[in-house]
């Protein structure tokens, strides 16, 4: 989820992308079953406990560190998570902002990555997608 990945086990999925300048924000929706979307959160936080403290990650042919992952604020839906990390990539460090909110049987997951480096939380495309999804 931290560098925009599908997610597995979905009935469906849809991706796109917002840019502002040197960032950009991957909106991607997802479709669950009713059991399923009551957990998807619940087992994304768990994996966010257990990457606190960072890990090695592969990304197409990148080989990508990430050293931090904390929580962050997020609201939203009937139930959110946000994530902060701090990446290294070819000796380049760099952010990334990662809010998921699960409306329903459908998540909304905005991966936000600046090519200048720190990334900004995606609040504004956050904020506009979920009016969409109510």
């Amino acid at each position: 989820m931290l560098l925009g990945g599908a997610m597995t086990g979905t009935l469906g999925q849809v991706h796109n992308k917002a840019t502002k300048g040197t960032s950009a924000t991957k909106v991607s929706l997802h479709s669950w079953t009713v059991t399923k979307a009551g957990s998807v959160l619940a087992d994304v936080r768990a994996g966010g406990r257990a990457c606190g403290g960072g890990f090695n990650a592969v990304s197409g042919a990148d080989k990508v560190t990430i050293t931090k992952v904390v929580a962050a604020a997020a609201t939203g839906g009937d139930e959110s998570v946000a994530y902060s990390a701090e990446l290294e990539q070819d000796g380049e460090k760099s952010s990334v902002e990662v809010v998921l909110v699960r409306q329903g049987t459908t998540t909304a997951t905005f991966t936000a990555r600046s090519a200048s480096g720190a990334a900004e939380p995606p609040a504004a495309v956050v904020a506009a997608q979920l009016k969409k999804l109510h």
